[in-house]
């Protein structure tokens, strides 16, 4: 019988047979999917006199690129120089927010909230991680690489959880960064002379910015306020010993490695302080920060001592030891030896520990849940039973739904890692945790075997719970940060009671150091957006096989990609989203399946909590500038778990209601038991 699609073709005067003859020489070409393959083809046909060969798709690709090349010449420890590629990140910001108008609408709404001047610098945002390009089963470390990426804090909460509010001006192979001098530490350092303070950097003459509907450009003034990483990208950023060394935390000078065998030698500075503590010290109190002052000192001192070992004045063994006992490594050429930059920038004030490292990402939740698996082999469950609990009934919210119903995944066979070993993504252990959670206060409430290691994952899972709702603004960062350090104080007691200290990492601590990042900031900012970002890098790296220019051509290939997405893609931060249509009965009201509001999307028949109340979403409304949900209120039955209650499911002819979008949470997940929905909320 033929299709509806070939009777179409034949009333346009096409022969059916040779048309799909023609397709099936073009599908998969390349590898290409066929979305793609038809987005290709439309464009061709739009602009049919355009020339097309590999050597002027290279040149095309390169073009934007060259205009806002820089090139930085970087000692190599073999004593040659060699030639950087990089985009001058004053450039890059300038030449994407001209060339996107979506864009520029969000820096010209920032601006009208935080005007700008050298007086009043915007804050940037300065993030950075490795990551491996192809097979994640299969790393090939030779292709590793550091991706660099900025933004600023007075865009707003919105537009810093969306990718396209951030830009990459370096991706730099590992290997090379390997044989640099100084190496990351040296490079980032030259990095920020020629974003902050070259002649045309952002600190000293500012970067102008063409918005549109606006007479004049914009200049933008910005001071670097947030250096975000996680333990290891610090660690080669500060030429630090990282968690590996005898001092496993940046910021305290007095935190010492588990298991030194020196903190109880240490005599006390004075009657009142501490002697030094490892790192399963649950006393906050004890930590001693070291200001900026005091890490010049050192880094001095180190580098003289470095000159006169050079000079055989002092034997070698002399700058091991005082490397080891400072916990730092710093050469002429790294980023704590810069006088300039000391005067201009205070590193100690500005570093970022990155929670989701340190709590998701074989961090502190990670640990403990897998430690809870091991501990689940005393009662007869298996890894298995866990699996097939997550497997079935489980319901979530649409803009999590196509991960987290794989979520079963983690505890299956192949991902068992063998006992106290969890082996899952960041983003998988976020949609994890409250899963357990529940499956541990719902299926092993009377296991007293148990009971100790039950109350260390829950106190970690509190950890967590403080800290998202900072980040979703359900609670100020002022509000978050002592609740957050009581809770990791907390998590510290229960696991040692329940395990000791043997599987206490120096994530432990750094929690800590997340709590007092709260108490600075006004905002929550993370890695799981930089994540992201290596999803894009990721795929233009995946195609570059040679790697004799390997990072002008992912550079290129990335700023394109940029530019093309912001030109097509719908950058809406505060709105519906999809097909709108008008309110039946209130012409000035729209109606869509789905609306975004500080980084949270809802969309029809999600579940959302509005205070003490849920109810199901059956449409999202925009009126007069504000959003709105209509829902179907759902009626209390009963608590099932500190996090979770039962409700009864609405009824077809039951009223609904308007709630402010403003007011609301998203269910984390739901299942049906009997005649109710059990609902979880962080």
């Amino acid at each position: 019988m033929e299709s509806r699609h070939h009777k179409r073709l034949r009333t346009l005067g096409i022969n059916p047979s040779q048309n799909t003859i023609s397709l099936q020489q073009l599908v998969h070409v390349g590898g290409i999917t066929n979305a793609a393959l038809v987005k290709v083809v439309k464009q061709l046909r739009n602009t049919p006199d355009v020339v097309v060969s590999r050597r002027l798709l290279q040149e095309a690709n390169l073009d934007s690129f060259i205009d806002i090349r820089h090139v930085q010449s970087i000692p190599m420890l073999d004593g040659t120089n060699w030639e950087w590629e990089m985009s001058d990140p004053n450039k890059l910001l300038a030449y994407v927010v001209r060339s996107c108008p979506r864009l520029s609408d969000v820096f010209s709404n920032a601006a009208k909230q935080h005007p700008c001047s050298p007086e009043s610098p915007w804050s940037l945002i300065v993030a950075f991680d490795e990551f491996c390009p192809g097979n994640p089963l299969r790393v090939n470390n030779k292709r590793k690489a550091m991706v660099l990426s900025f933004s600023f804090i007075e865009l707003g909460r919105e537009a810093l959880w969306h990718e396209a509010c951030w830009f990459t001006p370096i991706l730099v192979r590992h290997s090379v960064v390997m044989q640099a001098a100084g190496g990351w530490s040296a490079m980032l350092r030259a990095y920020l002379h020629q974003h902050l303070f070259a002649a045309a950097g952002i600190s000293t003459a500012g970067v102008p910015l063409e918005l549109s509907g606006q007479p004049q450009p914009l200049l933008l003034f910005a001071k670097l306020t947030h250096l975000l990483a996680d333990g290891d990208g610090l660690r080669q950023a500060c030429e630090w010993k990282g968690a590996a060394g005898l001092k496993p935390c940046v910021r305290h000078w007095n935190i010492l490695k588990l298991g030194s065998d020196l903190a109880h030698r240490a005599p006390d500075l004075a009657d009142e302080d501490p002697q030094f503590v490892e790192i399963d010290c649950e006393d906050h109190t004890k930590f001693r920060a070291s200001t900026s002052a005091e890490v010049h000192q050192m880094v001095d001192a180190m580098l003289a001592t470095q000159r006169r070992v050079a000079a055989g004045d002092l034997p070698k063994n002399r700058l091991e030891q005082l490397q080891r006992v400072c916990g730092f490594s710093c050469s002429p050429r790294g980023l704590l030896a810069d006088t300039f930059l000391r005067q201009q920038i205070n590193v100690i004030e500005v570093l970022r520990y990155d929670w989701m490292h340190s709590c998701l990402q074989d961090g502190t939740v990670t640990t403990e849940a897998g430690l809870l698996l091991g501990a689940f082999d005393s009662i007869d469950i298996s890894p298995k039973d866990v699996e097939a609990y997550l497997k079935t009934g489980w319901c979530f919210p649409a803009s999590t739904r196509p991960k987290n119903k794989m979520l079963w995944q983690v505890f299956s066979e192949c991902r068992h890692c063998g006992p106290e070993r969890l082996k899952c993504s960041a983003s998988e252990m976020l949609g994890v945790f409250p899963l357990l959670r529940h499956y541990v206060q719902t299926q092993m409430s009377n296991q007293p075997a148990i009971a100790l290691q039950k109350d260390a994952y829950l106190a970690v899972c509190t950890t967590v719970d403080i800290i998202l709702r900072a980040k979703k603004g359900l609670l100020s960062t002022r509000e978050a940060a002592p609740l957050l350090r009581d809770a990791v104080q907390q998590h510290l007691h229960l696991h040692k009671r329940a395990y000791g200290s043997d599987h206490i990492k120096p994530k432990h601590h750094w929690l800590f150091d997340v709590a007092d990042q709260l108490a600075r900031d006004d905002i929550v900012i993370d890695c799981f957006l930089v994540e992201r970002l290596h999803l894009r890098a990721k795929q233009m790296a995946n195609i570059v096989l040679n790697t004799r220019a390997f990072e002008r051509s992912v550079l290129s290939s990335m700023l394109l990609c940029q530019r093309n997405f912001l030109l097509e893609a719908d950058l809406t931060l505060h709105g519906l989203i999809g097909k709108t249509a008008v309110f039946p009965g209130v012409p000035a009201a729209r109606l869509s399946d789905h609306l975004v509001l500080n980084g949270l999307r809802i969309s029809v028949q999600d579940l959302v909590f509005c205070e003490s109340s849920v109810g199901f979403v059956t449409a999202c409304c925009l009126e007069g500038g504000e959003l709105f949900v209509v829902v179907e209120e759902l009626l209390f039955v009963m608590r099932v778990s500190t996090h979770s209650d039962a409700w009864r499911p609405p009824r077809q002819d039951g009223q609904l209601k308007v709630w402010a979008a403003t007011r609301l949470e998203l269910a984390v997940a739901w299942y049906a038991e009997r005649d109710t929905w059990v609902v979880l909320r962080l």
